[in-house]
């Protein structure tokens, strides 16, 4: 997977600040917990935190510390594997939740983020987390997944292909 097609992912996945249904998962509280902060002091007064985008999760190739963290398999080096497009596929998908697992955090504080279904009825209104999967999503195909009604309107529903509805079996 050349470096076109990873730009290309992250120009299609909807921005978090427009995403209303997001699954959190325990790979994404892994990655979450080990993110690595800087304080950068640039030219500006204050200057401010970061996250690096070189090694996000650590001291390590950003794929193989998000392999670690999501307990998917590593590559046998020794032998000449490399990652698979489908295995950058799901590492990108992770790795761009991030943003949104971070808003997530930040905003339920002092609550803990928790594995589960999020949802929110508008990018303004506040995130309540799903105590069980709501009846309309397991009654949707995923392909079919544009928008589903909850019992004060319509909930809109940002499709994402990681957006897993096995999570709930």
């Amino acid at each position: 997977l050349g470096y076109r097609a990873e730009v290309t992912r992250f120009r299609t996945m909807p921005r978090p600040d427009t995403t209303n249904v997001f699954t959190v998962t325990p790979a994404h509280l892994a990655m979450l917990k080990r993110l690595t902060f800087y304080h950068d002091w640039g030219d500006d007064y204050l200057g401010g935190a970061y996250i690096s985008h070189r090694r996000p999760y650590g001291n390590s190739a950003i794929y193989g510390d998000i392999a670690e963290l999501a307990g998917l398999p590593q590559p046998d080096w020794d032998a000449g594997e490399d990652w698979t497009d489908t295995q950058i596929q799901h590492m990108l998908g992770l790795h761009y939740d991030m943003a949104q697992v971070l808003n997530l955090a930040v905003e339920l504080y002092p609550e803990p983020l928790t594995p589960g279904l999020y949802t929110r009825h508008h990018p303004f209104h506040p995130w309540q987390k799903q105590p069980e999967p709501p009846e309309q999503v397991l009654n949707i195909e995923p392909a079919d997944l544009d928008a589903f009604e909850d019992e004060d309107g319509w909930l809109e529903a940002a499709y994402e292909d990681r957006f897993e509805l096995g999570d709930w079996e």
